[in-house]
């Protein structure tokens, strides 16, 4: 049973693991060659494999360091302590919720202590993480979600979680099949200062000519978003109904999520309003200050601008009745 696993999961990790024909040979036997996805690190796949439902279950953090040649592991704690806060949770309602001690995780999170696998694979499914999240190297993320009437705590939380999660598992899945292509969104320029109502009716003016919307935008806006933009685009039903999101990230791109509840004609909508969002980004976004996590009354107002003009440009309503088509 063990070989018949071991080679399921050289097939389906192929892009991550794979057994050359003719490996080098080391005294008498062959040596497996590894291969990583392009841009990744070796260390990085061995934790991505613990990802797949083949993985071992008792296998424990100790091998990681082996694998990684003892590589430093000492931001496990600080990202430990990072999730658990997105989530705002405090160390009494982890306890409430997984096998792990108050007292425990704040010994993870100090860097006294460091879990056992099963310990981080709970936690990592209560902060709606990957255990490689856990385990990777460098700065923490900038997590920005920006909410179009966003939900309560901590149902907001939960689908912003959820929402980062499938956005990295979806880029990590374009790696493994070796179809990653990087975000073709057209940025808008200028100053926040100086951006009103009618640079929002030239912006979604411009991106209805670009990408050859036509007269009736909703019928491919999708399929341009998410085909020629690269943007992930991702329905789950979720309350209120009125509510969507969007995100950008310098790993896996830019993500919007929609309402599966809504009709075809309100998500189209909401489509557009974050489609806004992520083409002004770079002029609404500056970090360190509130608009950086949080959009103003001003900025949705100019969302909604967009989604208007962009769905119903007003060139066909302008036009004489000779000229409309029957």
């Amino acid at each position: 049973m063990q070989i018949v696993r071991f080679f399921i999961v050289q097939i389906l990790l192929k892009p991550a693991f794979r057994l050359p024909a003719v490996g080098r040979q080391c005294g008498s036997k062959p040596v497996a060659k590894r291969v990583t996805p392009q841009g990744k690190s070796p260390e990085l796949s061995i934790v991505r494999l613990l990802e797949s439902p083949f993985a071992p279950r008792k296998q424990r953090i100790r091998n990681f360091r082996r694998a990684k040649g003892d590589a430093d592991l000492s931001g496990l704690a600080e990202r430990l302590k990072f999730a658990r806060q997105s989530m705002k949770l405090t160390l009494d309602d982890v306890e409430s919720r997984t096998s792990v001690g108050a007292s425990t995780l704040s010994e993870f999170e100090n860097d006294k202590r460091e879990p056992r696998l099963p310990q981080l694979k709970e936690l990592a499914d209560l902060f709606h993480r990957t255990t490689a999240f856990f385990l990777e190297e460098g700065p923490l993320p900038s997590e920005v979600v920006l909410w179009r009437q966003k939900p309560q705590s901590p149902n907001a939380e939960v689908l912003q979680a959820h929402l980062l999660r499938l956005a990295d598992q979806y880029h990590l899945l374009e790696q493994w099949c070796e179809s990653f292509e990087r975000l073709q969104i057209p940025f808008a320029a200028g100053q926040s200062d100086g951006f009103g109502y009618q640079q929002a009716e030239k912006l979604a003016h411009d991106f209805r000519n670009i990408h050859g919307l036509g007269e009736r935008p909703g019928q491919s806006l999708l399929r341009v978003v998410e085909e020629i933009c690269k943007i992930k685009v991702f329905h789950i039903a979720f309350e209120p109904s009125g509510s969507a999101a969007c995100t950008l990230d310098a790993t896996f791109g830019a993500a919007i999520l929609l309402n599966s509840k809504n009709v075809r004609w309100r998500r189209n909508f909401d489509l557009a309003h974050e489609l806004f969002h992520l083409l002004t980004w770079k002029i609404f976004r500056k970090p360190g200050e509130e608009s950086f996590t949080e959009a103003s009354a001003l900025e949705e107002n100019l969302a909604t601008c967009f989604a208007h003009n962009l769905l119903m440009p007003q060139e066909p309503l302008l036009r004489g009745p000779a000229d409309l088509k029957t």
